[in-house]
């Protein structure tokens, strides 16, 4: 019940627009937190204490801002991120000035593109944590197969 070392997995979450900074191309949003999610593998929680997460690349201010995950759509940059002490990790991403990133600016300000994606890896999961989860669900949710 483990993952492979370097799988990637996704969660996604549901841009605010609320935050958003026209006149610098900014929007805040938030991409991650400690909800449970069924898995192949069983729950998974993500834990946000700050040492358990490895913030340095999302406020090295060279994280790329991707379209659906694509290395060769590249819109914008993550400026700089945190877990707030709701333990909800957030980010205040900046969009580019080329046509592409143009495109997708313009969907967010119109409440068109509302969903966020993060990818991320682990290089240990607490098995004792999906185990406890697992045995805690119920005999009739069992039955349904999932």
């Amino acid at each position: 019940m483990t993952t492979a070392q370097g799988e990637i997995l996704h969660r996604k979450m549901t841009l605010e627009v609320d935050g958003t900074a026209k006149d610098k191309r900014q929007v805040t949003l938030a991409f991650s937190s400690e909800k449970p999610v069924e898995r192949y593998f069983g729950i998974e929680v993500l834990d946000h204490e700050k040492k358990s997460v490895d913030m340095a690349f999302l406020n090295s201010g060279r994280a790329p801002l991707l379209v659906d995950h694509n290395l060769g759509d590249h819109v914008g940059v993550i400026e700089r991120a945190e877990i707030a002490s709701d333990r909800v990790g957030r980010a205040v991403v900046r969009f580019g000035n080329s046509i592409r990133a143009d495109e997708i600016w313009n969907d967010v300000k119109e409440g068109i593109r509302l969903n966020v994606s993060v990818g991320y890896g682990s290089s240990c999961f607490c098995l004792y944590l999906f185990v406890a989860k697992l045995l805690s669900r119920s005999p009739q949710h069992s039955r349904k197969g999932r």
